[in-house]
This record gives C-alpha cells, sequence and structure tokens, in this order.
C-alpha cells in the first residue's frame, strides 16, 4: 500500500478542487475503460441522479468487442419516466463516451445495510430498455 517514495496508494481516484481540498470521486478497480478513455462510474451516475424522475442509478462496465467496455446504467426511476428524454438530456451532460449503452430500469439496487451499493450482483445482458 505504501510505495517506495512514500506515497499511500488507496484505489481511490480523485482530485484536489480549487480550494485545496481532496475530492475523492471513485475507486480505480470500478473505472470503465472505453476506448481507452476512463468513466468514473460515480460520474455517469451523478448525472443520471440529478434527472427529476430518476431516484437512484449505479452503473457498471459491460464488455464489447468495439470499444473493450461500454456503460451500462442500472436506474430506479418514476413511473412516469421517458427513457428517451432521459437519454437526450444526459447528452447534454456527459461526453458521448461516458454516456451509458443501455439504460435499465430496476425496481431497487443491491445495497449493504450500511447503503453501499453492491455492484458485484448487477449482470449487464444487454436486453435492457436502451441497447
Amino acid at each position: 500500500m505504501i510505495d517506495d517514495d512514500g506515497w499511500i496508494h488507496t484505489g481511490d481516484l480523485g482530485h484536489v478542487d480549487a480550494g485545496g481540498n481532496v475530492v475523492v470521486v471513485d475507486r480505480l478497480k470500478e473505472l470503465i475503460k472505453v476506448n481507452a478513455l476512463q468513466v468514473a462510474p460515480a460520474e455517469v451516475e451523478a448525472a443520471l441522479t440529478s434527472y427529476p424522475d430518476v431516484r437512484d442509478a449505479a452503473v457498471i462496465a459491460r464488455p464489447d468487442e468495439r470499444t473493450g467496455e461500454v456503460p451500462v446504467a442500472f436506474i430506479v426511476a418514476e413511473p412516469s419516466i421517458d427513457i428517451a428524454a432521459l437519454e437526450r438530456w444526459i447528452a447534454t451532460r456527459l461526453a458521448g463516451y461516458k454516456r451509458p449503452a443501455e439504460i435499465q430500469l430496476v425496481h431497487e439496487l443491491p445495497r449493504t445495510p450500511s447503503g453501499k451499493l453492491l455492484r458485484r450482483q448487477l449482470t449487464a445482458t444487454g436486453a435492457g430498455a436502451r441497447s
């Protein structure tokens, strides 16, 4: 965990903001690699959950022959959600390679009793609301 230069490697991805605060964005192990570009699931989840009809979201990688991996989103949403409108809205907020290749509607997301998302329990089959 501590390298020869004294740096601690936690496996977290983050940055230092303008105020000098360290902001943890995601885990390195959870990064999705699309055409060698890195996609942080937390960034996509934040964009999805800022849409009014989305109550909760989780993003995982699905293998893709052309790009290596693609993001796939699982959302808990209001019954009245318009997926096409959500996709148009997301297109104005995320770069093309960060946009979910598929959005699957689910009733709830798997979480631990403390609320931590259990990504390993989600499966990207390619049979969701958008393919």
